[in-house]
């Protein structure tokens, strides 16, 4: 089966140059309104059939065992075998040609029978070869045409496959599509774009994007095709070499995100009286900022710095000093992880707040498979109390090991598939308190996985959190864990605190604007060591903490000045360099014997 090539002209419509007819569009649907999860595989529930008037966007849709996913529609399922056909066809002609236009790609490994027809004619159907296809996750790719001819006024075009031997290869999905009529030429006029949507792969902010393209044909028209965008939009759509205004060509989208987060924008194409819709979809990330050196060390500041960082709202400096002092847990926290083979999987709760702690309300959950948000397999953590330095663990109860150690074993009965302990290794677990806020949060999310964060952080492996940890983060720092093999599981149960450990106490808070690569921390103590670290904030999301760097503010340099007695005063900056007298400013005077801060 060929493929349609589409040109930068409207000798798209022609059948050919010569001709005196044209081909203009009687129906076009791009299911823009369905939007049930991403085509190409996964697991599509059998209750999310297709409903012509809640995911078409055109009425009189009849279907069977056709499922919404991503702009698109599923056929099929491991039992059942669907059709779908379109509303009836209003020709200019009691009889036509039309030709048949759409984007078809089968689920993964499948290779589906696909077939196209008028409905009632099944003689004259058409075989579709869709088997290597990826016209509906890159909609840059051609689509497919068909022809028929002697199709009468409201008639139907028939999708469907049928069933091979196995079961599990023929499902598919299908989209974008668009029937037209052949016509006089001084007839025609009817405007074509060859994608209705586009969804760009995640992209880190500041990274070029894969490139889109949208075929656009115009006809039968003499006023300038129009393209509209929103305002502030994060895609850039530039017109190739060809582009004719009254007949069209090709535009080229780039996905050019200003902040982190799923876009979505409507492209719109006008012509005269006809217009169409292209949607254009991306989910963006960004990087968490790397710390620099700091610079302009004084007595009482210094200037922090930090590298650029892509698509921030804003940054925020914390600065802070490590001193000796007993180590206290601000709350609940995580203590050991095991990921293992079969179902041996298992996770331990630890209280070092030095109080007795309810857990009632506590809740675990998890992201599944790096889907999206903290919010599947949730289990309620029991109504009692947990004294301080004690534990509360959980596991599968298939892990022979544990099952009798662990203060709660959790079957296939307690929610099957859905239960907390099936987690793998890239799905993160968060611990959440009773005003279901995250408290601590094992494994990175998917928000934080990228090409630097390995989103399979947690396969096969054990975490045993660190003796000198002792506060639960938000967001996950592999270095306050200790990794161990497989399956390892001694002290299951048991968790230990150091009792004395440096401890971080807050100087200040900074917050600046997300393009800034400095910011001055002042009002400091001399001679002391200070820490600080960034993270920044893009479109509501937190990123992690970067690592930190340090700064020891400079003493007065006077302290070795012997000043004779009766002799003038001597003056220094803040620096400890000798200077005149000045006029105006913060200066040290050193004077019998004594050295005073003053303010000029």
């Amino acid at each position: 089966m060929r493929k349609i090539l589409l040109l930068a002209s409207a000798a798209f419509f022609a059948i050919s140059s010569a001709s005196a007819a044209d081909f203009v569009p009687v129906l076009k649907e791009g299911f823009s309104r369905s939007v049930s999860t991403t085509p190409g595989g996964g697991y599509y529930a059998e209750s999310l059939y297709f409903e012509s008037d809640e995911h078409a966007d055109n009425a009189g849709w009849t279907s069977n065992s056709v499922y919404e996913a991503e702009r698109a529609v599923k056929f099929n399922a491991k039992t059942k075998t669907g059709w779908l056909a379109t509303p009836e066809l209003r020709l200019s002609a009691e009889t036509a040609t039309v030709k048949v236009l759409f984007r078809a790609q089968p689920w993964t490994n499948d290779t589906p029978d696909f077939y196209v027809e008028i409905e009632g004619n099944s003689a004259g159907r058409q075989i579709v070869d869709i088997d290597a296809s990826t016209s509906i996750t890159d909609r840059s790719c051609e689509p497919f045409e068909i022809t028929f001819t002697d199709v009468p006024n409201g008639a139907k075009i028939k999708f469907y496959s049928e069933k091979r031997t196995s079961d599990k290869l023929h499902r598919f999905f299908l989209s974008d599509i668009v029937v037209l009529e052949e016509v006089e030429k001084a007839q025609a006029a009817g405007l074509y774009c060859s994608a209705y949507y586009h969804l760009f792969n995640d992209l880190m902010a500041g990274k070029p994007s894969e490139q889109r393209s949208i075929d656009i044909v115009a006809v039968g028209n003499t006023e300038p095709i129009t393209i509209a965008q929103e305002e502030n939009s994060n895609f850039i759509v530039s017109k190739a070499e060809g582009w004719n205004d009254l007949e069209g060509g090709r535009l080229v989208v780039d996905f050019v995100p200003r902040n982190a987060g799923n876009k979505l924008e409507t492209l719109v194409i006008g012509y005269g009286d006809f217009d169409d819709n292209v949607l254009l979809a991306g989910h963006a990330k960004v990087y968490a900022p790397v710390v620099s050196e700091p610079s302009e060390i004084a007595t009482d500041a210094f200037t922090a710095q930090w590298q650029p960082v892509a698509g921030m709202d804003e940054l925020i400096l914390t600065v802070y000093t490590k001193e000796e002092a007993p180590l206290v847990s601000s709350n609940l926290m995580f203590s050991k992880y095991i990921e293992g083979k079969s179902n041996n999987r298992a996770l331990e709760i630890f209280n070092g707040t030095g109080a007795a702690v309810s857990l009632k309300g506590w809740k675990l959950r998890m992201e599944s498979n790096l889907s999206g948000g903290i919010v599947a397999n949730q289990y309620d953590l029991p109504d009692q109390m947990l004294e301080n330095g004690k534990t509360f663990s959980i596991c599968n109860a298939q892990f022979a090991e544990l099952r009798d150690i662990a203060d709660k074993t959790i079957g296939f009965s307690d929610g099957g598939y859905a239960n907390i302990t099936t987690f793998t290794g890239d799905d993160a677990i968060g611990l959440f308190n009773p005003d279901d806020q995250l408290v601590d949060l094992l494994g990175y999310e998917s928000v934080d996985c990228n090409d630097l964060v390995n989103g399979v952080w947690g396969t096969d492996v054990t975490y045993y959190r660190r003796s000198d940890s002792y506060d639960p983060h938000p967001k996950f720092y592999v270095e306050e864990w200790v990794e161990h093999e497989k399956d390892y599981c001694v002290d299951f149960g048991k968790h230990s605190m150091d009792a004395t450990g440096l401890v971080r106490k807050v100087v200040k808070k900074i917050t600046v604007d997300g393009a800034a690569t400095s910011a001055l921390v002042d009002g400091l103590m001399p001679g002391v060591t200070y820490y600080y670290a960034v993270e920044g904030r893009s479109n509501g999301l937190l990123t992690p903490s970067s690592k930190e760097a340090s700064a020891t503010t400079s003493t007065t340099g006077v302290e070795n000045v012997a000043a004779e007695s009766g002799a003038p005063a001597a003056y220094y900056n803040l620096q400890g360099l000798r200077i005149a007298r000045p006029d105006k400013g913060v200066v040290i005077r050193c004077q019998n014997g004594k050295a005073s801060k003053i303010i000029l």
